[in-house]
């Protein structure tokens, strides 16, 4: 008996360097990043997708501030 099988992939999101996709059976997804992939249940992928985000966040309303700053003088 083989309990061993491949995971079917559909792509979650694309970008330059990286990519994520999820396995429909299993509801792992896969992160890739340049030769590196990491495997995560779907509590953890969207744990880092929302330390993506409040990063971001942060860095667009410090751009914003510093862009009002210099608008002043």
């Amino acid at each position: 008996m083989d309990n061993h099988r491949v995971c079917r992939t559909e792509s979650v999101a694309e970008g330059k360097f990286c990519s994520v996709t999820i396995c429909p059976d299993c509801q792992l997804y896969n992160l890739h990043v340049g030769p590196m992939s990491f495997r995560m249940a779907p509590e953890i992928f969207n744990g880092l997708c929302e330390m993506f985000f409040d990063h971001f966040m942060k860095q667009n309303t410090a751009t914003e501030k510093s862009t009002h700053v210099a608008q002043k003088h």
